[in-house]
């Protein structure tokens, strides 16, 4: 098993590198989108929505 490891070295560093970048970014977008929820995806032009005064506290 260690010679295995010792073969597969670099590999096996790429792939955790790759591993731990996605689940940085899987991350960050989860972060992101709890930050923005109450926004609810709007893009901020609220003449005419529904929701003008409940969205952004207005």
């Amino acid at each position: 098993m260690l010679q295995f490891i010792l073969d597969h070295l670099a590999t096996l560093l790429v792939g955790l590198a790759v591993a731990a970048l996605l689940a940085l970014s899987l991350c960050a977008m989860h972060r992101d989108k709890k930050k923005h929820a109450h926004e609810g995806g709007c893009g901020g032009g609220c003449c005419g929505c529904p929701y003008a005064g409940k969205c952004h506290g207005k």
